[in-house]
């Protein structure tokens, strides 16, 4: 019964990553091939190293079966579809993803008699099939004014028309094209800082303030990889949407305190000198909640909001010393002169910037660029 219970919670995990995998509407790469099977790879490895134990070899046989039923399953469906409403792209990554399979587990395979299926040629017929159909999809929605984003829906089936046909009829015309109507606008609102905790106001150097610094950092990425959207810093009644974003949350709280001595010992002409280090570190963690809400800006109607939340925690390390200076090593020096200008105040500030771009900046521009972008 556990061992029932066990294979349907992944079964579950299976069949909500691959429907993750395709509602992004994308050819798959062949990392998301192994993301979506990296149990039945796991069960491979084991079998390999120990290709004597039963039970091994039942498990990886058993996943390898319900891996390869899962894909069919989905293809059977898609199969049943007229052609104007087939699911090609899902198609198409359902047939790599059983070509990897089998390729994956070939030496496995041939152990235990099970012969080996290729799948270029049907891979090669659906794609061909793919590239006209999603062509004509294209084309269609590219004239299809009812729709208010039939240009975007055209330029995402063109771009998968290009990865899979690389000059494909007029394909890189009608995608040129597109891009010259992505123009639509979008107004980043000042930053607004809600339930502060215990966090203070901070800058950068004396002029950047930190509503510029997060402001700036999210235009330049939207404005670099959005097709069909821009940022702009000034609101106009032309801009499309408005987009407010607020850090509602940042908590800094001490966590637990280290302090760790060290004897340092060296020659200054020919005489020992000697001195004591004292490192002390502060573990810090910081707790923080930070909301994006995109409205359209006629009808101030919320199309998308999602709060991007973290837990993190950093060391604030100082070092002090008594003796001869000459004892201490570089990397004492180093320590102990930072302990004298950045205080936890300065130390906690900065880490705001680095923690948002690296933990935040990203994650925010691609919430922009997927709900906003073609």
């Amino acid at each position: 019964m556990k061992e029932k219970n066990i294979l349907k919670t992944i079964n579950i995990f299976f069949l909500f990553l691959s429907f993750f995998l395709n509602a992004q509407n994308h050819l798959w790469t062949i990392n998301d091939i192994r993301q979506n099977e990296e149990e039945l790879i796991r069960s491979l490895k084991k079998y390999e190293k120990k290709l004597s134990k039963d039970q091994l070899k039942k498990e990886f046989l058993m996943l390898f079966r319900e891996r390869l039923a899962f894909h069919e399953s989905i293809v059977d469906g898609i199969i049943k579809e007229n052609d104007d409403k087939k699911d090609w792209i899902n198609w198409i990554n359902r047939i790599t993803s059983l070509r990897y399979i089998y390729d994956l587990s070939a030496s496995a395979l041939a152990k235990n008699n099970i012969p080996q299926k290729n799948f270029n040629t049907v891979l090669e017929r659906v794609t061909s099939q793919a590239v006209t159909h999603l062509y004509a999809r294209g084309v269609k929605a590219v004239n299809d004014t009812s729709a208010s984003n039939h240009l975007s829906v055209a330029y995402r089936t063109l771009s998968v028309v290009q990865q899979l046909h690389p000059g494909y009829k007029d394909t890189d015309e009608l995608l040129a094209g597109l891009k010259l109507y992505a123009n639509k606008t979008a107004y980043l609102e000042p930053l607004e800082m809600g339930n502060k905790g215990n966090f203070f106001h901070v800058k950068i150097g004396s002029s950047s303030s930190f509503d510029d610094h997060i402001r700036n950092k999210i235009e330049e990425v939207v404005n670099l990889k959005a097709i069909g959207l821009k940022i702009e810093n000034v609101s106009t009644l032309k801009n499309d949407y408005d987009i407010s974003i607020e850090w509602t949350r940042i908590d800094y709280n001490n966590g637990h305190h280290f302090k760790n001595t060290y004897e340092r010992t060296g020659t200054v002409r020919n005489n020992t000198v000697k001195a004591t280090v004292v490192y002390e570190t502060q573990r810090i963690n910081l707790t923080s909640s930070f909301e994006v809400v995109i409205k359209d800006k006629l009808s101030r109607r919320t199309i998308n909001s999602q709060i991007f939340n973290n837990t993190e925690s950093i060391d604030y390390i100082t070092a002090s010393y008594t003796g001869d200076s000459a004892a201490l090593t570089h990397a004492d020096n180093e320590v102990i002169n930072n302990s004298r200008f950045n205080t936890i105040h300065q130390f906690k500030g900065d880490y705001l910037y680095s923690f948002y771009d690296q933990h935040l900046n990203p994650k925010i521009a691609e919430f922009i660029i997927g709900t906003l972008g073609w």
